[in-house]
């Protein structure tokens, strides 16, 4: 390394950090996509079990208005 002229190493130096920041914003942007993807499948289990909910809610109310009109 030592043989290398200041512009060689500053180079190489500034082309590390480049390359490790790139790394690292690939890993991020990886990251953030898999928590969002994780994000969605929960909202929409908590949005299938609302509905789910009011379905049911729905049907007893069906059933009751049924029993009382007998």
């Amino acid at each position: 390394m030592s043989k290398l002229t200041v512009r060689a190493q500053l180079l190489l130096a500034f082309g590390l950090l480049m390359g490790v920041s790139l790394l690292l914003a690939a890993l991020s942007l990886h990251s953030l996509s898999d928590a969002n993807s994780r994000f969605v499948s929960y909202v929409d289990g908590v949005t299938a079990r609302a509905a789910l909910a009011a379905n049911v809610r729905e049907a007893v109310d069906r059933r009751a208005i049924a029993a009382r009109n007998l």
